[in-house]
């Protein structure tokens, strides 16, 4: 299974959002974007399961610090048990087991291979992605400002800088963000900076800029949060992020080795599976599926979990490990 056009917290870079163009619309796996002055997209949280009298302390406790949790690649068990307890609201048990990780689609991309098999414990992950309503409650609880609502620090910046090179101007360290903007024409795909803008006052209160609002997006995903504000999100929420290979066990949907996380059928240009880039990427978008950007959430049909948006519509985080 091939990942969305993204770029992982390694970070390796990938085409960026709004959307992959069509002729990638097998790519269903949602990394984070951080690169630059961070454009991330927010990421569902993913929680372990419940305390079971089986269970050990390790593979029931709940890691809020964003680090993987012992149902990783390694030394885990299947435990395809149903969970104990009700449902966490607003979330899907995802039963464990393996599968085989990567992909070898010509869809796919170098860095998926090689194929390896990876063996999980259960886990409960988020049916949608985090909303515009829910990242709202928590920053009014809790008063948090992301990083794109802060001025980046001079010495942090010159410390990843080689010596010697001259510091930026002080009128650019400002709260800022990066934002898609279309091109007026095709463009070559090896330079971001064709279709990504620096925006002060981009944030994800204002995704596009200062003079944008959130106003009757309350259930599409928040954007325009980092991977520091995701694992902030998932702390005050009781929840963690998924690992890299959680989240494309629960992307497949139960179709292990199946290109796209709806199936074998190819991106439909009549009726979209998801919200993908559909036209000529970046300067021309046919928007066959209905949005230029983001959708609301439950706006396709869900993968065979009962997950919706495992491919398209944004970029999400996830834990590598």
């Amino acid at each position: 299974m091939s990942r969305d056009a993204a770029a992982t917290i390694d970070p390796r870079l990938r085409t960026p959002l709004p959307h992959a163009p069509s002729s990638q619309a097998g790519h269903v796996m949602q990394r984070s974007v951080v690169f630059g002055c961070l454009i991330a997209l927010m990421a569902t949280c993913a929680g372990c399961r419940p305390a079971a009298p089986t269970e050990s302390p390790a593979s029931a406790s709940l890691p809020l610090s964003g680090e993987p949790a012992a149902n990783t690649e390694s030394g885990t068990r299947p435990d395809n048990a149903d969970p104990s307890g009700d449902a966490p609201d607003g979330m899907v048990w995802i039963p464990g087991g393996e599968f085989t990780m990567g992909s070898d689609h010509p869809l796919g991309r170098p860095d998926e291979l090689p194929l390896h098999q990876v063996r999980l414990d259960g886990f409960w992950i988020d049916a949608t992605e985090v909303t515009n309503r829910q990242f709202a409650e928590f920053a009014e609880a809790t008063g948090y400002v992301t990083t794109a609502e802060t001025a980046p620090k001079l010495e942090e910046i010159m410390a990843q800088l080689p010596p010697g090179t001259p510091p930026p101007e002080p009128e650019i360290l400002v709260p800022d963000s990066m934002v898609f903007t279309a091109p007026e024409g095709a463009v070559p795909l090896n330079d971001i900076r064709a279709w990504w803008s620096w925006t002060p006052g981009a944030d994800w209160r204002h995704p596009e800029g200062p003079d944008s609002s959130i106003a009757g997006r309350e259930d599409h995903p928040v954007v325009q949060v980092s991977w520091f504000d995701a694992v902030a999100y998932c702390k005050w929420a009781g929840k963690r992020l998924p690992t890299e290979a959680e989240w494309e066990y629960a992307a497949r949907g139960g179709l292990d080795g199946a290109p796209f996380t709806w199936g074998d059928a190819p991106l439909s240009e009549t009726s979209p599976q998801t919200n993908i880039w559909q036209g000529e990427f970046p300067h021309r978008n046919t928007e066959a599926d209905g949005y230029f950007r983001t959708a609301p959430v439950k706006t396709y049909a869900p993968n065979g979990y009962g997950l919706y948006d495992m491919a398209g519509n944004h970029t999400t985080h996830a834990v590598h490990g």
